[in-house]
Formats: C-alpha cells, structure tokens, sequence
C-alpha cells in the first residue's frame, strides 16, 4: 500500500468522500523518526493528530510502557492520541514514520461530509468521535471507563442532546431535596458538593470537581430527590442530560439487572456477590461468600475490589443496587446487579442467606490513651464540678496531680549532695570497701589498757570525725601501725571523694550553664532569621496579593456607595410617586364627584314633574 492510500485508510478518513481524502492527502506531512527518538512527550500540547505510517512505536505512560504498536496492526489506523495534551510519550522502536495532520482540518472535513449527507455521524466508532468533535472535556469522558463499555451511535446520540448551562461563580446547579432531573458534566470551571447537617446546622463539604467531571446520577437511578446541593465555585460552563435520554443511552447499555437464579449461576460460575448494605445488616443475614462494602464508601473503596472479577451488586433496595453498579461500572468493573430486594428473596428461599460474621473490634489491636475513666486529682475534687469532663484535660489533670508546682520546680534545679554519692552505684562501691576495712581495724584492735600513743592521734584528728561517730566501729584511735594507716587511708580515701564529686558536680554545673547559654544565643539567633524570612516571604508572596485585595475592596467600597446614592434615588423616586399617586387619587375622587353631580342633575332634569317645563316657562 503506497503512503496515499495508507493515508486514505485512516480514521475518519475512510469515511469521507475521494475529494475531501485529496484535501486531506495534501496538507498531510509525513515526519521521519530514527530508533528510540522521542515523536512527542506526555502532557506535550499541540492542535495536531498523529497516525503511524510505518515501523513500531512504544506508547509510554507516566515512566511505564503502556503498549507497542505496528504499522500493519489495525488498531495504527486510529490517531495515536487526541490533540490538545497529549496523554502518553511516543517513542519510536525502530525507524519509523508518522503523518501528521491539522486537527482543525479534520474537524472540518468532517463537518462538510455531514453537510453533504455522505456520511452517517452516527457510525463513527469512539475513536472517530473523539479526534473529529475534539474538546478536552469530552475526550475526558470519551477515555472513562463508563463511555467505553457505550455503542458508538449511543456516544454519538449523547453528544447530540446534551444541553449547554451557562453559569456564575456561587449559583447553585443543584438543590439537595429537588428533584433528579437532569445528569451533568463539567465542561469548564469547578464545583463544590456539600450536604445539609441534620437539624439545620450548616453545610458539610463533600468534595471538589472539574472538567470532566460528573454528577446527578444517583437521583436519576433511584427516581429519588438530590441527596447533595452541588454549587458553582467559579464561572463556568456545564453539559447536561435530560432523565429520560440518560435512561435510554446510559443506563439501559451499564446496568444488567438479574434475578436471582440467574445471579446465583453467576457467582456460581465466578462472580461475587457484593452486599452494598452497611455492615450490622450484612451481618444479620447475606448471601454466602458476600463481600460487603456501603454503597455511601464505594467511591472511597472500590480499590479494595479487583477488576479481574466479576461482581453482582445487592441490596435491601433495587435503586442502592443499581446505583453500587452504576458506580462501579464508572470505574470500569465488570458488574450486574440483583433485581429484587435481598429481602424478598430472604423471604421466598430462606436457605439463600447466611449469618455472617462481622469484624470483632475487640480482636483490634487498639492503644488506650487515658480518658474520662480516669479520676480526678484528689487535691481539687470539685474543681471540675457542674460541667462534662474532658478526657484530655482530665489527664493533664492527672498528671498535675501527682506533684506539687513547688516540688516539680526544685526537681528540675537540685542536684545531687554529696552525702548521698553512697547511693549511686559507685559510691556502694566504695562504701562497702570502707567497712570492709573498718572491720578489719575493729578486730586488730589492741587491749583497752595499753596507753594510746600521742603519734596516733593527729592522724586520727584530721580524718571525718562526723563518720567516725556514725559509723560507730571503734570508739578510740588505732595503736599499731596497721590501724594507723588504715585510718589514714579512709581518711584519703574519704577526701578524695568528697573532692571528686565535688569537682564533678561543679564542671557539670559550668557544662550546663555554658550550653544553656549557647542554646539560648543560638535559638534567638535562629528566631530571628526565621523572622526575617518569613517577612521577605510575606512580603514578596503576600505583598502584591494584599495591594490586589486592597484595590478589590476600594472598588467594593465605591460600589457599595453608589448602590447606596442609588437606593437614595430609588426612595426619592419612590416618594415622587407616591406624590404624583396621592395627586392622581385626588383627582380621581373629584372627576367621581362631579360625575356623580352630573348625575344627579340628569336624573333631576328627567323627572315627569320637570315635563312641562317648557311649557311654564312660555307663561
């Protein structure tokens, strides 16, 4: 097949009458790639189409190959992407060819075989739709997994009804308890979903959408009112559907309502039962096998569902059902529903349902923070008394509780004595090495009567006499040389670690107080440059937005004074009228009068006595 030809045979081309091919065949431009060039990046965006003429070209999806595809492949004969942004990166395999033509062109091409009558629109395959009508938002739903599973004439009929709105920023599209009547798709700007708190106390904000995206359907399913208020949050530009045509194009070709023998053949040949119910009535009794997932968390959850399966959707209402599938069809599952309540089949084969278990909360593994089980500080019983107990400020509570602020204070300045070094693990050491030797001292003690030698008691003179007195192991100095120097010895032996915790407490006081110091001019330092930078952020980010709404509320300012000489004028032009009205009513009132006078005098004038009128007056 020569390139004119290849070129002819592609969609919608094939389609078109032999001179608006040539048309076509002539602005077409045939660009040559060498193996592993780049044809055209993801989110690249141009008004062309591109059709592969010849050789192997790989369609990569954020990073991973999505497909590989050849010239002589059938699927080569649709446009490799839409234009505008392009969805996928093209990378040639090999050498390769590609043609390129102006979507604009093709646009009109086939506009102007329509026109002649040639060509049935409603034919064209998806594809075709999609580069011959091209816009963002409906290549957007063109490539959703609910358009695909569509006829072609079904998309085509869509397109062709949908109603064009035209709304501003802050109107309200739909009214949460109106009527379903429409379904709709954002074309362009963004919404906001909300719902009514119970009782009246506000809004809850549900979700944002864009181009592309669509609501309505759940009222139209279930021929129920709008469970959510849908609002503009900025001017834009929205699609929409009337109830009757999405019945029709839509719901009749996604939604496949089964019985249920014929949903039990199908689970019995691999599907599953999907029970759209919440969890306590799925656990009272549901079809064996059932998994269970609210129909109010399937947009939430249905990545928990595998699109390799098959499913039946149920519930105790048809309507929750039919919406469980329409909801898992928009995300491209395989799904039929039950047509009939799970009550009503409860009802005529008891044996189809099953107790179900349901997730034990107690086999959770859940961490217990104290809360409102805990009592309160036994310091101020009452402090809390004539209002509800917060769990958090119940702890803080009791935690406050367990020292005093003036206890809590010394802990964090006192350090530790001297005097009780001997409760560190070192200096248990070290004492029992001291009365180890004491005893020793004690029993080598010599007689009571032999004198006490002068020399033995300046030793014994500078040694801790406050110890000596408590320990009580020996009420005199030693008289032989081995008690001397063992007194001598403790007497060092006691000094040295008097002097050493002594020097440690002191170097460990100077440390802290010099790092504290340090922290301190470091965390002032940091505070201030993270000041700085957040005023040059504030500044530089904030400063022209903050002018900007400064010149916005000038305006408004000025606005709501000349709605204010305005609503002056209206109320002078007002007491004018009512002026003019009074004078008017007056009038009024006298041309009444004098009618009715005029009336009496006719009535006057008519009276037989008044008959001979003339006659008396020719006398």
């Amino acid at each position: 097949m020569d390139a004119d030809a290849h070129i002819r045979a592609f969609i919608p081309l094939q389609r078109l009458p032999r001179h608006l091919q040539d048309q076509a065949v002539s602005q077409a431009e045939v660009r040559h790639y060498e193996r592993g060039a780049l044809i055209y990046a993801q989110g690249f965006e141009d008004d062309l189409v591109y059709y592969l003429l010849s050789g192997t070209v790989e369609l990569i999806y954020h990073g991973k190959i999505n497909r590989i595809l050849s010239a002589t492949n059938k699927a080569a004969l649709r446009a490799l992407d839409s234009s505008g942004r392009k969805r996928y990166s093209v990378r040639a395999v090999d050498a390769a060819r590609v043609v390129v033509l102006p979507a604009g062109l093709l646009d009109r091409l086939v506009t102007e075989a329509e026109a002649e009558g040639v060509t049935d629109s409603e034919e064209l395959e998806v594809a075709e739709i999609a580069t011959a009508r091209s816009s963002n938002w409906m290549i957007r739903m063109l490539q959703s997994e609910l358009f695909s599973t569509l006829p072609a004439t079904s998309i085509q009929r869509v397109f062709a009804r949908m109603e064009q709105l035209e709304l501003k920023a802050d109107e309200v599209v739909v009214q949460q308890g109106s009527p379903g009547d429409y379904y709709y798709v954002i074309e362009r700007g963004y919404c906001e979903v909300s719902r009514a708190i119970v009782g009246g106390r506000g809004q809850i904000h549900l979700a944002d959408l864009g181009p592309g995206s669509a609501f309505g359907e759940e009222a139209l399913i279930a021929n129920a009112p709008r469970n959510a208020t849908v609002t503009m949050l900025s001017d834009g530009r929205l699609m929409r559907l009337p109830k009757r045509d999405f019945d029709d194009l839509i719901l009749s070709h996604v939604l496949e309502p089964l019985g249920y023998e014929a949903a039990a053949a199908r689970v019995a040949d691999g599907a599953v039962w999907l029970d759209v119910r919440y969890p306590e009535e799925h656990a009272n009794g549901g079809f064996a096998g059932s998994e269970n997932i609210p129909v109010n968390m399937l947009r939430l959850q249905s990545n928990r569902l595998r699109k390799d399966f098959r499913y039946v959707v149920c519930a105790d209402a048809v309507d929750q059902a039919a919406i469980g599938a329409f909801l898992l069809a928009e995300r491209g599952f395989a799904v039929a529903h039950l047509g009939e309540p799970i009550a009503a089949v409860a009802a005529r084969l008891p044996e189809a349902l099953v107790a179900l278990p349901q997730a034990d909360a107690t086999q959770a593994t859940v961490l217990h923070f104290p809360g409102a089980e805990m009592t309160l500080p036994s310091a101020d019983p009452n402090s809390l008394a004539g209002r509800p107990i917060d769990p958090l400020e119940n702890t803080l509570n009791k935690i406050a509780g367990l020292s005093t602020y003036a206890e809590a204070e010394r802990a964090m300045h006192d350090t530790t004595p001297v005097e009780t070094f001997a409760d560190t693990a070192t200096g248990r050491s070290l004492a029992e090495i001291i009365e180890s030797l004491e005893d020793e001292h004690d029993s080598l003690a010599t007689p009571a009567s032999a004198p006490t030698p002068a020399a033995y008691v300046a030793p014994v003179a500078e040694m801790d006499r406050d110890d000596l007195a408590a320990t009580g192991a020996r009420e005199r100095a030693p008289r032989d040389a081995i008690g001397q120097l063992m007194a001598e010895m403790e007497g060092r032996l006691r000094g040295e670690i008097a002097k050493a915790v002594e020097n440690q407490t002191t170097l460990a006081a100077i440390e802290y107080q010099t790092r504290l110091a340090r922290m301190r001019e470091d965390n002032e330092q940091e505070l201030a440059r993270r000041e700085a930078l957040i005023r040059e952020t504030y500044a530089s980010e904030y400063g022209a937005k903050e002018q900007l709404l400064r010149g916005y509320y000038k305006k408004l300012i000025g606005l709501a004074n000349k709605i204010s000489r305005q609503k002056a004028q209206l109320q002078e032009a007002k007491k004018q009228f009512e002026a003019k009205l009074a004078s008017a009513n007056q009038l009024y009132r006298e041309v009444e009068e004098m009618r009715k006078l005029l009336s009496d005098q006719i009535s006057f004038m008519d009276d037989p006595a008044f008959a001979n009128l003339p006659q008396i007056a020719g006398l």
